[in-house]
This record gives C-alpha cells, sequence and structure tokens, in this order.
C-alpha cells in the first residue's frame, strides 16, 4: 500500500469531498484502492485486481481503516462487509452493486457511487463474480473476514 502524508489542504468539514475528489483522481491514476485516515491525514493507495487487495490491506493495517474515508473501483457484497469488518466511515465505489449499497446502508455506513449495477460481474462479463456468490451466503462482517482472508490470503 503506497502512502502520502499530509494530504494538501484537507479539513475535516470537508473530508467527503476531498475523498471523492483524491479518490477519484488515485482511482484515475491506476489505484484500485483509495483509504483516506482523518486521524493521521494520510491517504494510501493500492493497485491490484479483486478482492484481494483489499483483504491484503485490512489484513496489513485494520487499525488505519477505523473510521476513514474509502474509495474503490469496484465495490460487491464482498468489499461491502470487509468495509464494514474494517470500521470504515465512508465508501465510495466507482462501480457499486446494489446489495453492496444495502449492506452499507444497513451498516449505517455513509456511501456513493459513480455507477449502480445488479451484480459485479465476473471478469469475462458472463456470470456473477465468485466472490460475490460467496458473499451472498455471509451473514456478517466478521464471517466474510473469516471467509475472504482464508480464500485470497490462505489465512
Amino acid at each position: 500500500m503506497k502512502e502520502f502524508l499530509s494530504v494538501e489542504g484537507c479539513r475535516r468539514s470537508r473530508r467527503g469531498v476531498l475523498l471523492l475528489d483524491k479518490s477519484m483522481e488515485a482511482l484515475q491514476e491506476g489505484a484500485s484502492l483509495a483509504v483516506y485516515n482523518p486521524d493521521t491525514d494520510t491517504l494510501r493507495t493500492c493497485e491490484g485486481r479483486g478482492i484481494k487487495t483489499l483483504a491484503e490491506a485490512i489484513g496489513g493495517d485494520k487499525g488505519f481503516f477505523a473510521g476513514a474515508l474509502a474509495a474503490d473501483k469496484t465495490v460487491g457484497r464482498a468489499a461491502a462487509l470487509l468495509f464494514v469488518y474494517a470500521e470504515v466511515a465512508e465508501v465510495y465505489g466507482a462501480v457499486m452493486s446494489e446489495s453492496a449499497a444495502e449492506v452499507l446502508k444497513e451498516y449505517g455506513i455513509k456511501f456513493s457511487y459513480g455507477r449502480l449495477v445488479p451484480n459485479i460481474l465476473d471478469r469475462t462479463g458472463s456470470d456473477v463474480c465468485p466472490m460475490e456468490k460467496l458473499a451472498a451466503g455471509c451473514p456478517a462482517p466478521f464471517a466474510a473476514w473469516e471467509l475472504f482472508s482464508a480464500q485470497t490470503l490462505g489465512k
């Protein structure tokens, strides 16, 4: 995870706007995940594909995510459950599934998106993403963490 200290011009009262601006910029520059922690005034970005990138970031420093503002290229139910587990304050998804929006709403996490879709599809675009299929049966965020960390990180 790349780390950038002291995000220029950051003010807590404008953090949602800044998150969107900074994260969209980071996503356009090739990052797949951007997380801003207002307590440490730090923006971290990751490059990679799939839920593994998010699981690795949370596994590496879950505490950084608590109260943070996160932006991801693709937010499906699997990612939403992991964001809830990591205790983020707000999530932006360039693409977000309807079930991800439902999860975030259920847990009281603010969210926004560029495009809302019925489902996140696999890389061929022909079927629902396998991680989304797994997430459909996940009852809670901690269960999702156990499942996806085992699936992607071998823990």
